[in-house]
């Protein structure tokens, strides 16, 4: 099933890339054995007959792209006035270190150089000369997701205050679902809003437009999109049926879910106004006797308001 997902996204890259090749290891098994190719789908960058880079980021076709267009670059690009503003909008995240002399001649371009051999997988990395007499030297970090931009002068407060940094910067504010995140929100003591489509380009819209809606409640509330079929047992708890676009509140204060009805309209005023209705006790919860025996709410959602929502 992972195979014939990753197939309908390359299909997609397919259409201008045309230095991409498909190969079906259960058909030719002796290729794949020859590449030394033990367990798939996998995705290899090839830069000659027996030199490759592994690709384990999501397995999505814009994020492959964008994997393939970051392998065209140098590891740390050099930059300067001409081409510093072209190139923090180049990726989906950016790092531009711009660097005192002093500061190179102490390690700091060491330590970048570094940090983008672990990260030019994922991010972009540049950099540019300074004079320290206007500031010393600084870390630009620009998450071209979530339009948000970091900056740090912290190099020497540990040794891990880089890796700290990117962490940080390249946390999306409403990140999509996987294998490695998924317990972070079905097992969340937070409550957790999902959005569930099949398709990725969506998803991405529907974290672009509820944006704001999150920063307002990160202490609260946590947003995630997620694939159907990747994780087919989520919609399922939250008690959805299999019909998408649909959103879906895991409801930690009182411990049940509402799901929404489906529909191919689902904006930030949707989503604003069903956690109103689910604040108010409007909304109906899943897996749930919602009237007791005299007609009133066991959930008691009517007489609790949820501030965080």
């Amino acid at each position: 099933w992972n195979s014939q997902l990753l197939e309908a996204e390359w299909s997609t890259i397919t259409d201008h890339e045309k230095d991409l090749l498909s190969i079906n290891c259960a058909a030719d098994t002796s290729l794949c054995e020859e590449h030394d190719v033990r367990s798939f789908p996998a995705i290899r960058l090839y830069r000659s007959a027996k030199t490759f880079e592994h690709y384990r980021g999501p397995r999505q076709a814009n994020e492959i792209s964008a994997f393939v267009n970051r392998s065209l670059r140098p590891l740390v690009s050099g930059l300067g006035p001409e081409n510093i503003t072209t190139f923090t909008s180049a990726d989906s995240h950016v790092f531009v270190l711009h660097l005192t002399e002093e500061d190179a001649g102490a390690g700091l371009y060491r330590r970048f150089h570094e940090l983008a051999s672990r990260n030019a997988h994922l991010y972009s990395f540049g950099v540019i000369p300074r004079k320290r007499v206007h500031r010393p030297s600084f870390l630009d970090c620009f998450n071209n997701l979530d339009d948000t931009k970091n900056s740090t002068t912290e190099f020497y407060t540990n040794v891990f205050s880089l890796d700290e940094f990117v962490d940080t910067c390249t946390t999306r504010l409403i990140p999509e679902m996987t294998h490695k995140n998924k317990k972070a929100y079905t097992e969340s003591k937070t409550n957790v809003l999902y959005f569930f489509d099949f398709n990725s380009a969506r998803r991405e819209q529907f974290a672009t437009d509820v944006r704001d809606i999150a920063r307002k409640v990160t202490r609260g509330l946590k947003f995630v999109t997620v694939d159907p079929p990747s994780f087919p047992d989520v919609p399922a708890s939250v008690g959805l049926r299999w019909n998408f676009p649909a959103i879906a509140l895991q409801n930690n204060g009182n411990g049940l879910m509402y799901p929404s009805e489906s529909s191919n309209d689902i904006t930030a005023g949707f989503v604003e106004r069903f956690l109103c209705s689910v604040a108010d006790g409007k909304a109906k919860p899943a897996f749930h006797d919602y009237e007791n025996d005299y007609g009133q709410h066991d959930a008691d959602a009517g007489a609790r308001r949820h501030d965080e929502l």
